[in-house]
């Protein structure tokens, strides 16, 4: 892996609307790769909205 991918987890995704900037910035710039599992996951959680 060359240091630019990235595999991010259902937290790291569910922390960027609540405005954490350090994640933000964390993510900058890079690529980054969601497992199916953490996709399925992110869709099912109740507290995210369609924007």
């Amino acid at each position: 892996m060359s240091g630019i991918e990235i595999l991010v987890d259902t937290n790291i995704i569910l922390y960027l609307p609540d405005g954490n900037k350090a994640v933000a910035e964390a993510l900058q710039g890079r690529d980054i790769a969601v497992s199916v599992i953490t996709e399925l996951e992110v869709k099912g959680y109740h507290r995210l909205q369609k924007d």
